[in-house]
């Protein structure tokens, strides 16, 4: 408790321990003690504001939604790959049942082949309609272009990688038809739809 007279703390409360004086209830408040809290006065009634009726505050608008295709081009670029190897491993199958040969040089002879028979006209069917159905699939999936410009790139493709006679004419057809296969693939389904982000 706090002695008034001396100004020290005690922890007597009749007597004061530092100037053994008993301990005044009623005087002067310390210097550094705080006044209790007076009374609070009553609140006053406030009313809410609501303001008048008038245009209100534009807000901004939703995002546009963002368009996208109906089949994804993996989707797209899938047909094309295997539209290739089916019509490449089947061309160079055909033409291997008519003259027994097999192709052994593709791309001009940068890609040669050893053996002769029907495995390596598989493998070379294969490795012919993969690389069409990349190529083309790609060129015309990702930019949506038609059968009027995957029909010709397709035959010069097929052309320029079966070089080897007597597969080059069939090279030149089979790549015709992997160009409108892919072009189909790549305009396949492609309805804009709108997806809210």
């Amino acid at each position: 408790m706090y002695c008034k007279r001396c100004g020290m703390d005690s922890k007597d409360a009749e007597n004061c321990e530092w100037c053994k004086q008993p301990m005044i209830q009623d005087g002067p408040r310390p210097p550094g003690e705080a006044e209790p809290p007076a009374e609070a006065a009553p609140e006053a009634e406030v009313e809410a504001y609501v303001p008048e009726e008038g245009p209100r505050p534009r807000v901004a608008p939703p995002a546009a939604p963002m368009v996208v295709s109906g089949t994804s081009d993996a989707v797209r670029l899938s047909i094309a790959l295997l539209a290739g190897l089916a019509l490449g491993v089947v061309t160079v199958l055909i033409i291997f049942a008519i003259t027994q040969q097999a192709p052994t040089k593709l791309y001009g002879g940068l890609v040669r082949l050893r053996g002769e028979g029907f495995p390596v006209a598989v493998l070379a069917g294969a490795i012919y309609g993969a690389i069409m159905g990349i190529l083309l699939g790609g060129l015309l999936c990702l930019t949506r272009w038609g059968v009027a410009v995957g029909l010709p790139v397709g035959a010069v493709l097929g052309y320029c990688i079966l070089q080897q006679e007597p597969f080059s004419y069939g090279g030149l057809i089979s790549g015709a038809l992997i160009g409108v296969v892919a072009s189909l693939a790549g305009r396949w389904k492609y309805k804009k739809r709108k997806v809210m982000v």
